[in-house]
């Protein structure tokens, strides 16, 4: 694990799904969780540990405890630039259509599928934006340099084939990049 790895944060008040859905997440996406049991703690954390995406139940009821807040409520509450996933046992369309903060917010229910669904979500909302960044910066210097040696021309023999090869490996960076991310 590394500094650089992106942090998802995971909000269950029960235990055992706690650590299940931990373990899951580690196990296939490359990033650090950070496990609370109550959305308030998730919500005061947001703001110093910045995370990349937020995985809630929707029911965090800390047995009967009125007043705390819910995974819907978090959702609601939490910076529209970090992805929410709210999940539930409960198939109730009604906490899908509570949850119309933006396209960043999915909710879930827990079927035979849930794991693997949740984390193709994640993979998508962790990887998405590094990666297209990193496309980008690769391709601009391929083009660039490949431009730069056919200005050059033949002349400057020596210049003209190492800029070519590092616009090569430039393009050919972006590629692998994109498949590297694509399929991590």
């Amino acid at each position: 694990m590394s500094y650089r790895d992106p942090y998802v944060f995971i909000v269950d008040d029960n235990k055992l799904n706690l650590e299940i859905l931990s373990i899951t997440i580690a196990r296939k996406l490359k990033c650090k969780i950070k496990r609370f049991h109550n959305a308030e703690d998730c919500l005061a954390y947001t703001k110093m540990y910045k995370p990349k995406a937020i995985v809630t139940d929707y029911y965090l009821d800390e047995k009967g405890v009125s007043g705390k807040m819910n995974g819907g409520d978090l959702e609601k509450k939490v910076s529209k630039e970090i992805p929410v996933i709210v999940y539930s046992e409960s198939s109730n369309s009604d906490i899908a259509n509570a949850l119309t903060r933006n396209d960043k917010s999915n909710y879930l229910s827990k079927d035979e599928n849930f794991y693997e669904r949740i984390t193709d979500i994640l993979k998508n909302e962790l990887y998405k934006s590094s990666g297209s960044a990193l496309r980008t910066v690769c391709f601009i210097l391929g083009v660039l340099s490949f431009t730069i040696a056919f200005y050059l021309g033949f002349k400057e023999g020596l210049y003209f084939m190492s800029i070519l090869t590092f616009s090569i490996f430039s393009l050919l960076l972006t590629f692998f990049n994109l498949n590297k991310i694509m399929n991590h």
